[in-house]
């Protein structure tokens, strides 16, 4: 599983990186071989003038032979939005590979009754 852990316009230490690879390795290792890459950014953003810094934490998965899981969360809180991120990107890529995988059952089911 290749890592990259983008910043956005926050100074991410090597402590914080090594902290999220270390729970996205936790999280996502159960799917082994078909996680490509992990993609995490993590930003500062402002819905309006008015309003305070957000963080939005990005995570996209690279899923092999083909597929992307995204998954978004924005807070005020930095660790929280991480936290939220990580708790949904695992049933995420789950879902995914499990509807993959229907639909491939489904295709072979087609073939072979127009076969026949």
């Amino acid at each position: 599983m290749r890592f990259d852990l983008r910043g956005g316009n926050l100074d991410i230490g090597q402590t914080l990186q090594d902290s999220v690879r270390r729970r996205l390795h936790f999280v996502l290792s159960r799917f082994g071989f078909r996680v490509r890459r992990v993609t995490v950014t993590l930003a500062e953003t402002r819905a309006d003038a008015a309003a305070s810094l957000d963080t939005r934490c990005r995570m996209i998965v690279q899923l092999a032979p083909s597929g992307k899981v995204r998954v978004e969360v924005t807070d005020t809180d930095p660790e929280n939005a991480l936290r939220r991120a990580l708790d949904r990107i695992g049933p995420a890529v789950d879902r995914e590979i499990v509807r993959a995988r229907e639909n491939v059952g489904r295709a072979r089911e087609r073939g072979s009754t127009a076969s026949t």
